[in-house]
């Protein structure tokens, strides 16, 4: 089937990129990396239809733009934040788009949502006085960012890949922006990319087996 092969195709070229990115600059290591969430997009577009599946796929697709702008040129920093912005408020549509009605939320979901706002708190106090112009912009992003992840919880699916996802992704934005910002966080190389891939690799399969659609 083309959707495991677009599947199998998206693993190849994240581990790659994941080997070779010491390497860099190297010939193809942008276009691995586009081709990683890339091909996600491309299996969420070709087993989901409706409005669900344009706003999951959009929301790969901008990711897979944000990761090549910022591989590209450190000058394109803002530009990749932007896309990765727009990717947030695409997934904030779709998990508030099929959240539950009446929303119900167990305590561990209360307590992970709290832990959330007291978190982004924190990092918004450590982080945005040494981010100089581009506070606003990041600042932006961290709500945006919070708030995908929350959205994520609200949506209460029974499994918690999504979920796990959402935080990997968090996980992976944090390591990124303190390692730019304040100080290079040590082993990063070896966490920033797996975290990243393997979150939004979760949130798409997640969301397609809560649609019904099996994915290897």
């Amino acid at each position: 089937m083309l959707t495991n092969r677009l599947l199998r195709l998206s693993l190849a070229a994240s581990l790659a990129y994941f080997l070779f990115q010491s390497r860099e600059p190297i010939s193809g290591s942008v276009m691995l990396k586009g081709l990683s969430v890339t091909t996600l997009a491309a299996m969420v577009g070709r087993t989901l239809d409706g409005r669900d599946g344009l706003l999951l796929c959009l929301a790969l697709a901008f990711g897979s733009l944000g990761d090549v702008l910022l591989d590209w040129n450190q000058d394109l920093f803002p530009a990749g934040l932007g896309a990765f912005l727009i990717g947030h408020f695409l997934y904030i549509a779709l998990f508030l788009r099929n959240r539950p009605r009446p929303l119900r939320l167990q305590a561990q979901d209360k307590a992970i949502i709290a832990g959330l706002f007291v978190f982004a708190a924190v990092m918004g106090g450590y982080l945005l006085p040494a981010t100089g112009g581009l506070a606003p912009a990041v600042a932006v992003y961290m709500c945006a960012l919070t708030g995908m992840v929350i959205c994520a919880v609200v949506l209460g699916l029974p499994e918690r890949w999504l979920v796990i996802g959402a935080l990997l992704f968090l996980t992976s934005d944090t390591i990124l922006a303190i390692s730019k910002f304040k100080s290079p966080v040590p082993g990063r190389e070896f966490l920033i990319w797996p975290t990243y891939y393997i979150g939004q690799l979760l949130i798409a399969i997640g969301f397609l087996r809560a649609k019904g659609i099996k994915v290897p």
